[in-house]
């Protein structure tokens, strides 16, 4: 074999495999820095961090307080960390190849005077080093000066990463085995749920800790109707961990989904069931291919559901606003609702709007209201409720709940077979009772019968027995 051939075509290999490598799409995080007020604010040092403390990419956020990376060279579903100004925002984003989303934060940035007047010169006091950023690395600060830890603080103590498969609607006892106080625990989920990972910090050291984490293809009977689309449904809930923190639950619906529902992924929602649906926060959205992904911080476990809030489609002038949301029922059983609502043009043209009625999250009618400057409509819709339970009403952001009650049908057949039951019982217990008396007067007679039976022969024995030449005469007799 001629190596000196040979050689040259390893080194092509390598050298592709080299190219390859660098052109591995990068995952792109992108956002906006505000402060609480809702203020962007510029000039501010947006780093993103491993939990290994190695810094990633970094950027400083424009006059409009955007910022954009790319990540690379990263293992799939590794965590990033995000900070801003070296202070931990305890957001982050999981690594996938080619993937790209947005990342927003806020946070007192901006000293009260400079809030209602920011011209974007500011020296920003709530920065750490050069605000320009020019100075490099300096300005995000060191891990080994201090620099905040990604895990909140857990330096000697390595994250648990796991990697489970869950089928859609599907249930699974995720088997952690033991954690100690401040360890972060990593849940990775494939397989065609919509679950797609569970991240939690153990506060406590605790042993053979399980996560049962479930999707359901239809509501679960113990939560109630969630009005808005619903994608899915979740439960969470640990096994041998009372104590916790940092909890954040991720998930995915596929990209055409919020469009298909009349919605769109800025209105994709986490919710939790305790009593009454209530909304979790705002959660991260990256989009991958195929699918928008979600994560949502969460400091309680239990019943969750993923969907999408209705949004009204217009045409024309958007100023025609909706108030006096009014429902009215008649019925118990079978019940008629009449709703209604006042729409008013509050702009200065002419305007159009569609008002969409919903019940249960589907949609029942809808009205296109078309208004002059200053103009009012009421629209007014109805409704027939047969399905015993609780119903969501929903126009815009208005909502009612009507309670429908068991049918009385029910009750009756119930009490009429109770009726019935009870007359056959009255009359077997009669048949019964006649035919006992009927039994013993029949057993009476036989007994009288044989006794006046016997008592007859005994009679004439006794006769013969005491007259027996009478009776020998009466013989002789008779045969004369």
């Amino acid at each position: 074999m001629n190596f000196r051939k040979i050689l040259p075509l390893f080194l092509i290999l390598i050298l592709a495999s080299i190219s390859l490598a660098q052109f591995t799409p990068p995952h792109r995080v992108y956002g906006e820095i505000q402060d609480f007020d809702g203020t962007s604010v510029p000039d501010m040092n947006v780093s993103f961090w491993t939990d290994n403390k190695s810094l990633q990419a970094w950027d400083t956020t424009d006059q409009g307080g955007f910022y954009d990376v790319q990540l690379s060279g990263l293992g799939s579903g590794k965590s990033v960390y995000m900070f801003v100004n070296s202070s931990n925002t305890t957001k982050y984003v999981n690594f996938s190849t080619g993937a790209s989303g947005s990342l927003d934060y806020s946070g007192d940035y901006l000293p009260e005077q400079d809030q209602n007047n920011n011209d974007g010169s500011n020296n920003n006091p709530g920065s750490s080093g050069d605000p320009s950023g020019d100075s490099g690395d300096e300005d995000y600060g060191s891990p080994a000066d201090g620099f905040p830890s990604p895990d909140g603080g857990t330096d000697n103590v390595e994250p648990k990463q796991v990697a489970v498969q869950l089928s859609k609607s599907g249930s699974k006892l995720v088997d952690v085995g033991s954690v100690q106080e401040d360890q972060r625990v990593e849940i990775s989920v494939t397989g065609g749920s919509s679950i797609t990972g569970f991240n939690f910090e153990s506060t406590e050291t605790a042993e053979n800790v399980k996560v049962n984490l479930t999707e359901f293809k239809d509501r679960p009977e113990p939560v109630s109707n969630l009005s808005g689309e619903i994608y899915s449904y979740y439960f969470v809930e640990f096994e041998n961990l009372d104590s916790y923190d940092s909890a954040e639950l991720s998930y995915s619906v596929p990209l055409n989904w919020p469009e298909s529902v009349n919605s769109s992924a800025e209105s994709v929602f986490l919710k939790y069931f305790d009593n009454d649906w209530s909304e979790i926060g705002s959660a991260s959205r990256t989009e991958t291919v195929g699918s928008y992904a979600f994560s949502s911080g969460t400091s309680v476990l239990g019943y969750f559901a993923s969907g999408a809030a209705h949004e009204e489609q217009e045409t024309g002038n958007s100023d025609i606003q909706l108030r006096n949301f009014q429902v009215s029922t008649e019925g118990d059983q079978t019940v008629d609702v009449d709703v209604s609502i006042v729409a008013e043009n509050l702009g200065q043209t002419n305007g159009t709007r569609i008002v969409s009625f919903y019940s249960d999250g589907s949609l029942v009618d809808e009205r296109q209201v078309s208004l002059a400057p200053g103009d009012s409509e009421t629209l007014n819709f109805e409704l027939t409720l047969e399905e015993p339970g609780s119903h969501t009403l929903e126009i815009a952001s208005f909502s009612r709940r009507v309670e429908v009650s068991e049918p009385a049908g029910n009750l009756i057949i119930i009490g009429a077979g109770a009726v019935v039951l009870l007359v056959i019982i009255g009359l077997i217990s009669l048949i019964y009772v006649r035919e006992t008396k009927r039994a013993n007067e029949l057993e009476q007679k036989i007994r009288d019968f044989e006794s006046r039976g016997r008592f007859g022969r005994n009679s004439n024995q006794q006769d013969q027995n005491q007259n027996p030449r009478q009776g020998n005469q009466k013989r002789r007799d008779e045969d004369r």
